[in-house]
């Protein structure tokens, strides 16, 4: 095989380069010598053959796919701003546009090396040949001689190459077709997303190498994309041709070293509004109104055409507003770079109809008719949704002629009653009905979606990175599994708002009109708007004990009190009825100066809803009622009794009722009871000693953080209170607060002692009678021992094995059954801790070490008295 080496490298080379490297006769003739074997391995190495002569196997050209810049796209979707028209053709697979090689070929192709051409003779003798057009541009027929193929059409080619063969050949006839077509290497450059050198194929033409290059950029234009050759323009692109028209006539074949260049993007002008394809559009020849609105594909239905606007930079650096009629001449207005032209909708312009919004089943608008009232249009409540508010409604009109807006309340439960009545409200053209929830039905969506908010947290607190090298890795199934909550949390909030009427929309304009607020604030931002000093806006407030608590749009027949708060969702339960009170506001002028006043009045809430006019009085602009609240509506308590007692439970209480009362209402004392250790729990002190524990544990870790600082190898002293003051601090963040108040309930039972009062989730233990001493701290076995009344403290901790050598023997005290601390001498009696706590003194470098330590004991020692009477 030494011998075929010179072969293969030849082989090798005419795969490899371009041009293709020609292979003599002399070394066809040896390969074609080998044995089909041989000649098998030697193609493998190479990359393949032919069956009648050795030609480059050619490569598919590689499509590269376009850059999808993922967070632009996200946010150009989530964005109500225009995009650049045209741009998104290169977004996505692109694959498609890829030039085919199983295709016929055109007539017009023109060939050269690298080609190949498949002959098929059929007659007296029958060959098929697979040849390629050597970098000279000649093929070599065999038996016939070469065919200089240079600057030939594809059809040229075969008419020549037939005619010879027919000529020299009597009696064969030859069928001519393409074969394998040659790579050719081309330039894509200038503001393209990938520009380069790329390898294509022969058939490529323009629009595929912009594929192939992953498209134009932003910046790039789409309208003048040029075709250079030899440093010369040939040919120009515009691709709006294509998007628009489907016009492909320009869309040329490349050459080989063709320069494809995309230039920076030219003049351009926004069309928005109701147009087809609302967008930014890059100019070439366009220069009018008429020709930016074809560009958008031309107008919608809903197209205001009385007027649109052009809004404009001016030279000057100012912007101005131009308008624009488009029924009459727009050929006429002409449009400069960087207009922004706008057309309007007719949508709010519907003359003879009547709208509904809100909270009804039939939403839209509605032809007017003469005399039309409320129930013509909604005749019951069954055309609302359930959960509508049947109390109030409001109807907004316009005046035609000054434009001016006004409201006025409806009670559609009543007019559903009396059809024709007086609450049955007369409508017109032009006017627009808004429903409302109830309060109930707003509260339970409220509820709804605040359950809603909550699962997504906990799904997404699940799924969060939790500790060291889990902290960014999530299995795809824990990720799955929580979406997948997700997902089945949010279909059962909609079942459920579903079978209450609660469905949502995807227009988000009706969700807006079905919310009180939303509606309210808007009508009432009306109404200032076209308010004056002369005329002040027609809006009143309401705070306080109603539903919806916010300012109001004032009914233009008048409003009362009574109409107002129904406006406002109705009072809450805790309502003070019996005197509300108005504020009014007026502006007077005295000594040629004008100020404010402010004027109180009294409103008795009963008397308004009985009927009586004096206190459903008439209420003007800028007035502000307050509901109060009934005194102490709020302060329900419930306390807890526990323990030896004759009826333990959960007690609601009165305020200032105290501890005696509460036994009192269990039914007393049982015989077993040990008032002496009865421990008072409050949510209050749990709260503060929480807090404490805190503030605490962050000096002392500020202490512990000095003191590390400090050269502890060298100091034994240091480090063993370095090390006890750390144990101490992780037993200082497991402390959990007890929240006991500290009672002496016997004297309180017998009036020694001032009552106590009891506060809102208050719990009182009374344990049984206990039988032990407990001994802790700085002690050799710390336990409890059987009470044995002439025993003293002493005798205790003598029991105990004594004292050790850390223990501070000054500050020895007692923990009481009822969580009192007591030191020096003290009797013994049942239930008691004694306490012996470390000799600060050991770890001076702990400036705060004497403060916390006393702290800490008595904090956690409290727990062990509890513990020594029973109650935990």
């Amino acid at each position: 095989m030494r011998r075929f080496l010179p072969l293969l490298a030849v082989v090798t080379l005419s795969i490899f380069s371009l041009p293709v490297t020609a292979v003599s006769q002399a070394e066809l003739a040896a390969f074609q010598s080998l044995s089909p074997a041989q000649q098998q391995a030697l193609l493998q190495q190479v990359g393949g053959g032919a069956q009648n002569g050795l030609v480059r196997p050619l490569e598919q050209p590689r499509v590269v796919e376009p850059v999808v810049e993922l967070e632009q796209t996200r946010a150009a979707a989530n964005s109500d701003e225009l995009g650049h028209y045209g741009y998104d053709l290169f977004r996505g697979n692109p694959t498609t546009f890829a030039p085919a090689t199983d295709v016929p070929v055109p007539a017009d192709y023109v060939v050269g090396p690298g080609d190949v051409i498949s002959v098929q003779e059929y007659g007296k003798d029958s060959n098929n040949y697979e040849l390629q057009i050597n970098r000279n541009g000649v093929v070599a027929l065999p038996g016939v001689g070469e065919v200089n193929a240079v600057g030939m059409s594809f059809s040229e080619l075969k008419r020549t190459i037939r005619n010879k063969i027919e000529r020299q050949k009597i009696g064969i006839t030859a069928s001519i077709t393409m074969g394998q077509l040659r790579s050719i290497r081309v330039f894509v450059l200038g503001d393209a997303r990938r520009p380069g050198s790329y390898t294509v194929s022969a058939l490529t033409t323009m629009t595929n190498a912009l594929f192939v290059s992953g498209g134009i950029k932003e910046i790039g234009s789409l309208r003048n994309i040029q075709l250079k050759r030899g440093g010369q323009i040939v040919s120009t692109m515009d691709l709006y041709d294509l998007l628009m028209r489907g016009d492909t006539s320009a869309d040329v074949r490349l050459q080989p070293g063709d320069v494809l260049f995309v230039p920076p993007r030219g003049e351009t002008v926004s069309v928005d509004g109701e147009v087809l394809r609302p967008a930014i559009y890059e100019l070439r020849n366009e220069r009018t109104v008429a020709q930016a609105l074809k560009l958008a594909g031309g107008l919608t239905s809903n197209a205001w055409r009385e007027k649109a606007t052009i809004e404009r930079v001016e030279p000057s650096g100012e912007r101005s507003l131009l308008a624009v009629s488009l029924r009459a001449t727009p050929t006429e207005t002409l449009i400069r770079d960087g207009d922004k032209l706008t057309v309007q909708s007719t949508l709010d312009n519907v003359d003879g109809a009547i709208a509904v919004h809100g909270y009804a089943e039939r939403l839209g608008r509605f032809a007017a008719k003469n005399g039309m009232r409320l129930t013509d249009l909604v005749p019951n409540a069954d055309a609302l949704k359930v959960g509508a508010d049947l109390d109030f409604a409001l109807l907004k009109r316009r005046d035609k002629d000054t434009g001016e807006i006004s409201v006025q309340y409806l009670h559609p439960g009543l007019a559903f009653l009396n059809p024709q009545g007086a609450q049955d409200a007369v409508l017109r053209a032009g006017d627009e009905l808004y429903f409302f929830p109830s309060s109930e039905t707003a509260d339970l969506v409220l509820e709804k979606e605040q359950e809603k908010e909550e699962k997504t947290e906990s799904i997404a607190a699940r799924k969060a990175p939790r500790e060291a090298e889990n902290e960014f890795e999530l299995t795809n199934e824990y990720a799955l599994t929580g979406e997948q909550e997700a997902v089945e949390a949010k279909q059962q909030i909609e079942r459920e708002k579903a079978a209450l009427g609660l469905q949502q929309t995807d227009d988000a304009s009706e969700q807006d009109e079905s919310s009180r607020s939303a509606v309210i604030e808007k009508l009432v931002g009306e109404l200032i708007a076209q308010a004056n000093t002369v005329k002040l806006a027609n809006v009143a407030k309401i705070t306080g004990a109603v539903r919806f608590p916010g300012r109001y749009p004032l009914d233009m027949r008048g409003t009362r009190v009574t109409d107002l708060l129904r406006a406002g969702g109705g009072l809450e339960e805790y309502a003070y009825l019996l005197e509300a009170e108005i504020t009014r506001y007026a502006v007077v002028e005295k000594a040629g100066k004008q100020h404010q006043e402010a004027v109180h009045i009294a409103v008795n809430l009963k008397d308004a809803f009985n009927g009586d006019p004096k206190a459903n009085i008439m209420l003007y602009p800028r007035d502000v009622i307050t509901v109060r609240y009934v005194p102490a509506w709020d302060q329900q308590y419930e306390v807890k009794i526990s323990g030896e007692v004759q009826f333990p439970g959960t007690y609601p209480v009165k305020r200032n009722e105290t501890i005696a009362d509460l036994i009192q209402r269990a039914g007393g004392l049982t015989p077993n009871a040990y008032p002496r250790g009865a421990a008072l729990i409050r949510e209050q002190l749990i709260v503060k000693e929480q807090a404490q524990a805190e503030r605490l544990s962050r000096r002392l870790e500020s202490d512990l953080a000095a003191l590390s600082l400090e050269s502890l190898a060298t100091d034994g002293d240091k480090t063993q209170a370095f090390l006890a003051a750390k144990g101490l601090l992780e037993e200082l963040k497991q402390y959990k607060p007890t929240g006991r108040l500290v009672i002496d309930l016997p004297k309180m039972l017998s009036g020694g002692l001032k009552p106590i009062t009891l506060e809102g989730n208050d719990e009182l233990i009374i344990p049984p009678e206990p039988t032990e001493v407990t001994v802790v701290g700085e002690v050799q076995f710390p336990t409890s021992h059987l009470f044995d009344g002439d025993l003293s403290r002493k005798d205790y901790l003598r029991n105990s094995g004594g004292i050790t050598e850390r223990a501070d023997k000054r500050r020895i005290f007692v923990v009481k059954a009822n969580g009192s601390v007591v030191s020096g001498r003290v009797k013994m009696e049942p239930g008691d801790t004694i306490v012996v706590p470390l000799d600060s003194d050991r770890v001076r470098p702990l400036t705060l070490w004497t403060n916390i330590t006393q702290i800490i004991y008595q904090l956690g020692l409290a727990a062990a008295g509890f513990k020594a009477v029973g109650a935990f």
